[in-house]
């Protein structure tokens, strides 16, 4: 466990579940935060973004990158990307949205 500070987190909780953690910022104040997240598949994948209409307002700038091993065939992308880059032994997808309110969930089908 990490105590809040600077750039630190406190993780909350992590199990089977999930995982939480708690950000702490004075009234009016603006952090960026970089979030890798991982997840075990079968045959599809989903990353939670509608829970942002609760803030009330889009996210002013969200950037997506999804790394793949090149040889795993993806059947579909609940939002197309924007561009993808090759590479030896990955495939990275890129998203980026300005304003944007999520209307579903990023899903991604193999």
């Amino acid at each position: 466990m990490v105590s809040p500070g600077e750039n630190n987190s406190c993780l909350v909780l992590d199990g089977e579940e999930g995982f939480s953690f708690v950000i702490q910022l004075k009234t009016d104040e603006e952090k960026a935060f970089h979030i890798v997240y991982r997840q075990k598949v079968r045959d599809h994948a989903t990353y939670i973004l509608t829970s942002t209409r609760y803030w009330g307002k889009p996210l002013e700038k969200a950037f997506y990158q999804l790394t793949v091993p090149v040889d795993l065939q993806i059947t579909g992308f609940s939002y197309p990307p924007d561009y993808q880059d090759n590479k030896t032994n990955d495939r990275i997808y890129y998203w980026f949205r300005e304003n944007f309110m999520p209307d579903k969930d990023f899903e991604i089908k193999f």
